[in-house]
């Protein structure tokens, strides 16, 4: 039972939100990023982050395909006059 204590109370500490961005929790994070990227071997440009929990996490992967299909143009105009985008809706 001790373990999902120390697990939130790790999180707490790396919480990187804390103003200012230059704490401990972004060096280490970054340090992370960087094993995993080389561990996977994706190339020296890709980046990422830690979030707390997987509807953030989930939240954030939609957003960043959405921005990848739709380019940037969609943050200021929507969806609405987008031509890559397919549309699923229920019934006839």
């Amino acid at each position: 039972m001790l373990q999902p204590a120390y697990a939130q109370h790790q999180a707490a500490g790396l919480n990187a939100n804390l103003g200012g961005r230059d704490q401990m929790a972004l060096e280490v994070e970054r340090q992370i990023v960087h094993w995993i990227r080389d561990l996977f071997q994706f190339p020296d440009t890709a980046s990422g982050l830690f979030v707390t929990g997987s509807s953030t996490a989930n939240l954030m992967g939609v957003l960043v395909v959405r921005t990848k299909a739709l380019s940037t143009d969609s943050l200021l105009s929507g969806i609405s006059r987008s031509t890559n985008m397919a549309r699923w809706t229920p019934g006839p």
